[in-house]
Protein backbone atom coordinates (compact mmCIF):
# COMPACT_ATOMS: atom_id res chain seq x y z
CA UNK A 1 0.00 0.00 0.00
CA UNK A 2 2.84 2.39 1.04
CA UNK A 3 4.68 1.85 -2.42
CA UNK A 4 1.25 2.26 -4.12
CA UNK A 5 0.75 5.85 -2.55
CA UNK A 6 4.48 6.81 -3.26
CA UNK A 7 4.00 6.22 -6.82
CA UNK A 8 0.82 8.22 -6.71
CA UNK A 9 2.69 11.24 -5.51
CA UNK A 10 5.79 10.75 -7.80
CA UNK A 11 3.17 10.99 -10.71
CA UNK A 12 1.69 13.75 -9.59
CA UNK A 13 5.38 15.78 -8.63
CA UNK A 14 6.64 15.30 -12.35
CA UNK A 15 3.69 17.37 -13.63
CA UNK A 16 3.93 20.13 -10.98
CA UNK A 17 7.36 20.13 -10.00
CA UNK A 18 7.62 23.53 -8.59
CA UNK A 19 5.23 22.30 -5.53
CA UNK A 20 7.38 19.18 -4.76
CA UNK A 21 8.42 20.58 -1.57
CA UNK A 22 4.71 21.52 -0.81
CA UNK A 23 3.35 17.89 -1.74
CA UNK A 24 6.36 15.72 0.16
CA UNK A 25 5.76 17.98 3.47
CA UNK A 26 2.22 17.25 3.38
CA UNK A 27 2.16 13.51 2.94
CA UNK A 28 5.29 12.94 5.69
CA UNK A 29 3.29 15.51 7.77
CA UNK A 30 0.11 13.43 7.65
CA UNK A 31 2.09 10.67 8.33
CA UNK A 32 3.77 11.51 11.21
CA UNK A 33 0.42 13.10 12.70
CA UNK A 34 -1.32 9.30 12.31
CA UNK A 35 2.00 8.29 13.70
CA UNK A 36 1.49 10.45 16.96
CA UNK A 37 -2.11 9.33 17.35
CA UNK A 38 -1.21 5.48 17.26
CA UNK A 39 1.61 5.92 20.06
CA UNK A 40 -0.65 8.15 22.08
CA UNK A 41 -3.53 5.29 21.73
CA UNK A 42 -1.17 2.52 21.85
CA UNK A 43 0.25 3.48 25.16
CA UNK A 44 -3.27 4.23 26.81
CA UNK A 45 -4.26 0.33 25.64
CA UNK A 46 -1.44 -1.56 26.65
CA UNK A 47 -1.20 0.59 29.95
CA UNK A 48 -5.16 0.07 30.64
CA UNK A 49 -6.25 -3.19 28.79
CA UNK A 50 -2.82 -5.25 28.04
CA UNK A 51 -1.15 -5.36 24.79
CA UNK A 52 -3.76 -8.14 22.71
CA UNK A 53 -6.29 -5.61 22.47
CA UNK A 54 -4.46 -3.37 20.24
CA UNK A 55 -3.98 -5.92 17.80
CA UNK A 56 -7.54 -6.07 17.63
CA UNK A 57 -8.30 -2.01 17.44
CA UNK A 58 -5.73 -1.88 14.32
CA UNK A 59 -8.50 -3.70 12.64
CA UNK A 60 -10.70 -0.63 12.14
CA UNK A 61 -8.16 1.95 10.54
CA UNK A 62 -6.77 -1.01 8.33
CA UNK A 63 -9.81 -1.10 6.22
CA UNK A 64 -10.07 2.81 6.03
CA UNK A 65 -7.82 2.69 3.05
CA UNK A 66 -10.14 0.76 1.07
CA UNK A 67 -12.48 3.88 1.18
CA UNK A 68 -10.27 6.25 -1.02
CA UNK A 69 -9.44 3.52 -3.44
CA UNK A 70 -13.42 2.38 -3.76
CA UNK A 71 -14.38 6.44 -4.80
CA UNK A 72 -11.14 6.81 -6.88
CA UNK A 73 -9.99 9.32 -4.94
CA UNK A 74 -6.57 8.56 -6.53
CA UNK A 75 -7.83 9.77 -9.83
CA UNK A 76 -6.91 6.43 -11.86
CA UNK A 77 -8.07 7.06 -15.54
CA UNK A 78 -10.44 4.33 -17.15
CA UNK A 79 -9.05 3.15 -20.44
CA UNK A 80 -12.33 1.11 -21.94
CA UNK A 81 -10.43 0.40 -25.10
CA UNK A 82 -7.15 -0.42 -24.39
CA UNK A 83 -6.17 -4.23 -24.50
CA UNK A 84 -5.38 -5.56 -21.41
CA UNK A 85 -2.34 -7.40 -22.81
CA UNK A 86 -1.23 -4.22 -24.89
CA UNK A 87 -0.95 -2.90 -21.93
CA UNK A 88 0.70 -5.49 -20.07
CA UNK A 89 3.22 -6.04 -23.16
CA UNK A 90 4.36 -2.37 -22.67
CA UNK A 91 4.77 -2.08 -18.75
CA UNK A 92 7.02 -5.02 -19.35
CA UNK A 93 8.68 -4.00 -22.26
CA UNK A 94 9.64 -1.06 -20.50
CA UNK A 95 9.80 -2.25 -16.94
CA UNK A 96 11.80 -5.98 -17.65
CA UNK A 97 15.25 -4.43 -16.30
CA UNK A 98 13.70 -2.80 -13.04
CA UNK A 99 11.92 -6.14 -12.75
CA UNK A 100 14.63 -8.12 -13.00
CA UNK A 101 16.57 -6.01 -10.53
CA UNK A 102 13.84 -7.05 -8.35
CA UNK A 103 14.56 -10.64 -8.06
CA UNK A 104 18.21 -9.67 -7.84
CA UNK A 105 17.57 -7.88 -5.28
CA UNK A 106 15.22 -10.51 -3.35
CA UNK A 107 17.57 -13.08 -3.68
CA UNK A 108 19.98 -10.57 -1.78
CA UNK A 109 17.69 -9.59 0.61
CA UNK A 110 17.14 -13.55 1.17
CA UNK A 111 21.24 -14.15 1.71
CA UNK A 112 21.25 -11.11 3.93
CA UNK A 113 18.36 -13.17 5.83
CA UNK A 114 20.23 -16.05 5.87
CA UNK A 115 23.47 -14.24 7.00
CA UNK A 116 21.78 -12.78 10.29
CA UNK A 117 21.59 -16.46 11.54
CA UNK A 118 25.68 -16.63 11.74
CA UNK A 119 27.09 -16.52 14.53
CA UNK A 120 30.78 -15.00 13.06
CA UNK A 121 30.40 -11.40 13.09
CA UNK A 122 33.34 -10.79 10.95
CA UNK A 123 31.99 -13.05 8.57
CA UNK A 124 28.37 -11.07 8.49
CA UNK A 125 30.14 -7.53 7.91
CA UNK A 126 32.35 -9.24 4.63
CA UNK A 127 29.54 -11.10 3.39
CA UNK A 128 26.91 -8.03 3.46
CA UNK A 129 29.85 -5.80 2.19
CA UNK A 130 30.12 -8.23 -0.57
CA UNK A 131 26.04 -8.07 -1.20
CA UNK A 132 25.85 -4.49 -1.15
CA UNK A 133 28.51 -4.07 -4.18
CA UNK A 134 26.56 -6.80 -5.95
CA UNK A 135 23.33 -4.56 -6.00
CA UNK A 136 25.34 -1.54 -6.63
CA UNK A 137 26.35 -3.08 -9.75
CA UNK A 138 22.86 -4.28 -10.43
CA UNK A 139 21.96 -0.94 -10.71
CA UNK A 140 24.59 0.18 -12.49
CA UNK A 141 23.85 -2.74 -15.25
CA UNK A 142 20.11 -2.22 -15.37
CA UNK A 143 19.08 1.30 -14.63
CA UNK A 144 20.02 4.72 -16.30
CA UNK A 145 22.93 6.30 -15.09
CA UNK A 146 21.34 8.71 -12.59
CA UNK A 147 19.14 6.49 -10.85
CA UNK A 148 22.34 3.78 -10.19
CA UNK A 149 24.00 7.16 -9.04
CA UNK A 150 21.48 7.93 -6.37
CA UNK A 151 20.88 4.53 -5.26
CA UNK A 152 24.64 4.02 -4.85
CA UNK A 153 24.47 6.91 -2.65
CA UNK A 154 21.49 6.09 -0.79
CA UNK A 155 22.89 2.43 0.11
CA UNK A 156 26.13 4.30 1.38
CA UNK A 157 24.51 6.75 3.71
CA UNK A 158 22.91 3.49 4.92
CA UNK A 159 25.84 1.11 5.39
CA UNK A 160 27.67 4.47 6.90
CA UNK A 161 25.09 4.90 9.18
CA UNK A 162 26.49 2.13 12.00
CA UNK A 163 23.92 1.20 14.54
CA UNK A 164 24.62 0.80 18.26
CA UNK A 165 21.05 0.30 19.02
CA UNK A 166 21.72 -3.24 20.95
CA UNK A 167 23.75 -1.57 23.60
CA UNK A 168 22.25 1.11 23.88
CA UNK A 169 19.16 -0.41 25.29
CA UNK A 170 21.04 -2.00 27.96
CA UNK A 171 22.75 1.26 28.63
CA UNK A 172 19.78 3.86 29.01
CA UNK A 173 17.58 0.87 30.86
CA UNK A 174 20.13 -1.02 32.67
CA UNK A 175 18.76 -1.22 36.79
CA UNK A 176 21.15 -0.21 39.35
CA UNK A 177 22.28 -3.05 40.23
CA UNK A 178 23.19 -3.94 36.41
CA UNK A 179 24.57 -0.48 36.14
CA UNK A 180 25.36 1.62 38.89
CA UNK A 181 26.31 4.78 36.73
CA UNK A 182 23.83 4.56 34.23
CA UNK A 183 20.95 6.80 33.00
CA UNK A 184 18.25 4.15 34.49
CA UNK A 185 15.60 4.76 32.41
CA UNK A 186 11.92 2.62 32.66
CA UNK A 187 10.89 0.95 29.36
CA UNK A 188 8.07 3.69 29.22
CA UNK A 189 10.71 6.45 29.11
CA UNK A 190 12.70 4.79 26.62
CA UNK A 191 10.32 3.71 23.89
CA UNK A 192 7.55 5.93 24.31
CA UNK A 193 8.60 9.09 25.54
CA UNK A 194 11.53 9.17 23.31
CA UNK A 195 9.39 7.83 20.27
CA UNK A 196 6.69 10.92 21.11
CA UNK A 197 9.44 13.43 21.16
CA UNK A 198 11.39 12.60 18.09
CA UNK A 199 8.00 11.98 16.37
CA UNK A 200 6.55 15.65 17.41
CA UNK A 201 9.93 17.04 16.47
CA UNK A 202 9.83 15.63 13.07
CA UNK A 203 7.13 18.68 11.86
CA UNK A 204 9.89 21.25 13.00
CA UNK A 205 12.13 19.44 10.59
CA UNK A 206 9.85 19.84 7.81
CA UNK A 207 8.62 23.26 8.58
CA UNK A 208 12.90 24.29 8.46
CA UNK A 209 12.81 22.24 5.08
CA UNK A 210 10.05 24.28 3.17
CA UNK A 211 10.90 27.79 4.65
CA UNK A 212 14.82 27.42 4.42
CA UNK A 213 15.59 25.00 1.88
CA UNK A 214 12.73 24.55 -0.64
CA UNK A 215 15.19 26.48 -3.12
CA UNK A 216 18.67 25.21 -2.32
CA UNK A 217 20.56 22.73 -4.05
CA UNK A 218 20.04 18.99 -3.36
CA UNK A 219 23.74 19.16 -2.20
CA UNK A 220 23.42 21.73 0.07
CA UNK A 221 20.97 20.06 1.40
CA UNK A 222 22.10 16.94 2.47
CA UNK A 223 25.42 19.00 3.22
CA UNK A 224 23.19 20.45 6.22
CA UNK A 225 21.01 17.11 7.29
CA UNK A 226 23.89 14.72 7.42
CA UNK A 227 26.42 17.31 8.70
CA UNK A 228 24.09 17.95 11.75
CA UNK A 229 23.27 14.59 12.25
CA UNK A 230 26.92 14.08 12.39
CA UNK A 231 27.23 16.88 14.83
CA UNK A 232 24.60 15.53 17.13
CA UNK A 233 25.93 11.99 17.12
CA UNK A 234 29.48 13.59 18.50
CA UNK A 235 27.29 15.16 20.91
CA UNK A 236 25.71 12.24 22.15
CA UNK A 237 29.08 10.82 23.13
CA UNK A 238 28.63 13.08 26.34
CA UNK A 239 26.23 11.08 27.92
CA UNK A 240 27.76 7.33 26.56
CA UNK A 241 31.31 8.97 28.66
CA UNK A 242 28.68 10.21 31.71
CA UNK A 243 30.38 13.85 31.07
CA UNK A 244 27.04 14.94 31.01
CA UNK A 245 26.69 13.95 34.52
CA UNK A 246 29.96 16.07 35.11
CA UNK A 247 28.40 19.20 33.82
CA UNK A 248 25.39 19.50 35.56
CA UNK A 249 23.14 17.65 32.63
CA UNK A 250 20.60 15.50 33.95
CA UNK A 251 19.87 12.19 31.60
CA UNK A 252 16.87 12.37 30.62
CA UNK A 253 16.53 16.04 29.57
CA UNK A 254 19.84 15.76 27.74
CA UNK A 255 18.50 12.40 26.27
CA UNK A 256 15.25 14.25 25.11
CA UNK A 257 17.23 17.19 23.53
CA UNK A 258 19.36 14.55 21.70
CA UNK A 259 16.24 13.13 20.31
CA UNK A 260 14.22 16.01 18.91
CA UNK A 261 17.71 17.41 17.05
CA UNK A 262 18.22 14.18 15.50
CA UNK A 263 14.63 13.79 14.56
CA UNK A 264 14.50 17.15 13.24
CA UNK A 265 18.03 16.98 11.16
CA UNK A 266 17.24 13.15 10.00
CA UNK A 267 13.62 14.48 8.26
CA UNK A 268 15.90 17.31 6.73
CA UNK A 269 17.58 14.58 4.98
CA UNK A 270 14.22 12.25 4.79
CA UNK A 271 12.13 14.55 2.65
CA UNK A 272 14.91 15.30 -0.03
CA UNK A 273 15.29 11.82 -0.15
CA UNK A 274 11.19 11.46 -0.81
CA UNK A 275 11.74 14.43 -3.88
CA UNK A 276 14.81 12.91 -5.36
CA UNK A 277 13.31 9.22 -5.63
CA UNK A 278 9.98 10.77 -6.89
CA UNK A 279 11.94 12.84 -9.74
CA UNK A 280 14.10 9.64 -10.57
CA UNK A 281 10.85 7.76 -11.49
CA UNK A 282 10.77 6.35 -14.73
CA UNK A 283 6.89 7.18 -16.18
CA UNK A 284 4.16 4.26 -15.39
CA UNK A 285 7.02 2.41 -13.02
CA UNK A 286 6.75 4.47 -10.38
CA UNK A 287 5.90 1.78 -7.83
CA UNK A 288 8.75 -0.52 -8.96
CA UNK A 289 11.25 2.52 -8.74
CA UNK A 290 10.15 3.55 -4.88
CA UNK A 291 10.71 -0.35 -4.34
CA UNK A 292 14.24 -0.88 -6.00
CA UNK A 293 15.35 2.22 -4.04
CA UNK A 294 13.25 0.94 -0.81
CA UNK A 295 15.46 -2.37 -0.96
CA UNK A 296 18.61 -0.33 -1.65
CA UNK A 297 17.43 1.28 1.44
CA UNK A 298 16.80 -1.88 3.29
CA UNK A 299 20.14 -3.64 2.26
CA UNK A 300 22.28 -0.40 3.27
CA UNK A 301 20.40 -0.48 6.89
CA UNK A 302 20.81 -4.15 7.15
CA UNK A 303 24.74 -4.14 6.75
CA UNK A 304 25.34 -1.10 8.67
CA UNK A 305 23.40 -2.71 11.45
CA UNK A 306 26.74 -5.76 10.84
CA UNK A 307 28.95 -3.76 10.70
CA UNK A 308 27.97 -1.66 14.31
CA UNK A 309 27.71 -5.20 15.90
CA UNK A 310 31.03 -5.79 15.02
CA UNK A 311 32.49 -2.48 15.98
CA UNK A 312 30.28 -3.07 19.20
CA UNK A 313 32.59 -6.37 19.27
CA UNK A 314 35.85 -5.29 18.96
CA UNK A 315 35.30 -2.69 21.35
CA UNK A 316 33.94 -4.89 24.20
CA UNK A 317 30.65 -3.37 24.24
CA UNK A 318 28.42 -6.64 24.77
CA UNK A 319 25.90 -5.95 27.85
CA UNK A 320 23.37 -8.41 28.33
CA UNK A 321 21.59 -7.41 30.84
CA UNK A 322 23.51 -8.69 34.15
CA UNK A 323 24.53 -8.04 37.38
CA UNK A 324 27.83 -5.42 37.74
CA UNK A 325 28.26 -4.77 34.04
CA UNK A 326 29.31 -1.00 34.14
CA UNK A 327 32.38 -2.30 32.42
CA UNK A 328 30.78 -2.89 29.27
CA UNK A 329 29.62 0.59 28.63
CA UNK A 330 33.18 1.68 28.84
CA UNK A 331 34.05 2.16 25.45
CA UNK A 332 30.51 2.58 24.31
CA UNK A 333 31.67 6.17 23.86
CA UNK A 334 34.24 5.11 21.23
CA UNK A 335 31.75 3.29 19.22
CA UNK A 336 29.60 6.66 19.11
CA UNK A 337 32.77 8.55 17.80
CA UNK A 338 33.18 6.04 15.24
CA UNK A 339 29.72 5.87 13.80
CA UNK A 340 29.59 9.58 13.50
CA UNK A 341 32.92 9.60 11.18
CA UNK A 342 31.24 7.27 9.19
CA UNK A 343 29.11 10.16 7.89
CA UNK A 344 32.04 11.15 6.00
CA UNK A 345 32.26 9.38 3.29
CA UNK A 346 28.72 10.04 2.12
CA UNK A 347 29.37 13.68 2.10
CA UNK A 348 32.28 13.18 -0.04
CA UNK A 349 30.94 11.12 -2.55
CA UNK A 350 27.49 13.24 -2.43
CA UNK A 351 29.69 15.75 -4.46
CA UNK A 352 30.14 13.72 -7.39
CA UNK A 353 26.42 12.11 -7.74
CA UNK A 354 23.99 13.94 -6.81
CA UNK A 355 22.42 15.96 -9.57
CA UNK A 356 23.25 19.95 -9.56
CA UNK A 357 19.63 20.76 -9.36
CA UNK A 358 17.04 21.97 -6.77
CA UNK A 359 13.68 20.03 -5.69
CA UNK A 360 11.30 21.73 -7.41
CA UNK A 361 13.54 21.23 -11.23
CA UNK A 362 12.90 18.25 -13.59
CA UNK A 363 15.24 15.56 -13.65
CA UNK A 364 15.81 14.17 -17.37
CA UNK A 365 16.81 11.07 -17.28
CA UNK A 366 18.68 11.15 -20.83
CA UNK A 367 19.56 7.12 -21.13
CA UNK A 368 15.84 6.14 -20.11
CA UNK A 369 14.47 3.34 -22.43
CA UNK A 370 10.83 4.32 -21.45
CA UNK A 371 11.36 8.31 -22.46
CA UNK A 372 12.81 7.17 -25.79
CA UNK A 373 9.98 4.90 -26.02
CA UNK A 374 6.94 7.36 -25.40
CA UNK A 375 8.91 10.00 -27.72
CA UNK A 376 8.90 7.06 -30.34
CA UNK A 377 5.21 6.64 -29.92
CA UNK A 378 4.36 10.45 -29.96
CA UNK A 379 6.34 10.89 -33.27
CA UNK A 380 4.76 7.37 -35.02
CA UNK A 381 1.08 9.27 -33.98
Amino acid sequence: CGLLVRAKYAEKLKTVPKYSTDLITFVQGGGTIATLLSQVMAAFIIQNYGTRYVFACCVIPAILPLYPVAVNLLQEEPMPNAPCCGIARKTLKHGSKYFYLCIFMGFLALCLMILGMFPNSLLRCILGLIASASLAVGFILLTPGMIAKVAIFFLSVCICSLSNSGAEYYFYTDTPEQYPEGPHFSAWFYLTARSFVRSSCLFIGMWAFNKYLRNCKYKLAYLIGIGSTMTVRFVRLLIFSRWNIRLGLRDDVFCLVLDALGAMFGELIMLPNQILMSHLCPKGLESTMFACMAGAFTMGGQVGTFLGAYLLKRLGVEPQGGLNESRQFDNLWIAEVISAVACIPPLLMMLAILPDKTPSERIILEDDDTQNDDEEEKENG
